[in-house]
């Protein structure tokens, strides 16, 4: 288990079980036992978003720029709050107000 692996763990236990989840695809899989995850960029009603900005998932390497502009549209957006940020993981929880 690489650095980068143990971030990614540390950031996804932050997310409750039972939450609806955003994820690219490198982190997805890891949430895949829940009863709902998304494909980021699309959020819908996720309270959570998870994303790896260094490893790109397989649409992303050919389509980046639908991720890296809805992760800039999050860190602005007052509805949404950065919660863990390192080694290029980023985890979002949408407020409740």
């Amino acid at each position: 288990m690489t650095v980068h692996d143990r971030v990614a763990d540390r950031a996804l236990r932050l997310i409750p079980d039972d939450a609806v989840v955003s994820a690219t695809n490198t982190l997805g899989g890891h949430l895949s036992a829940r009863g709902r995850v998304l494909s980021f960029p699309f959020i819908e009603d996720s309270q959570w978003v998870a994303a790896d900005e260094t490893q790109p998932g397989y649409a992303d390497r050919y389509a980046p720029i639908p991720t890296a502009t809805q992760l800039a549209a999050l860190r602005r957006n007052p509805e949404w709050r950065l919660v863990f940020e390192e080694d290029g993981i980023l985890v979002f929880h949408r407020s409740s107000a």
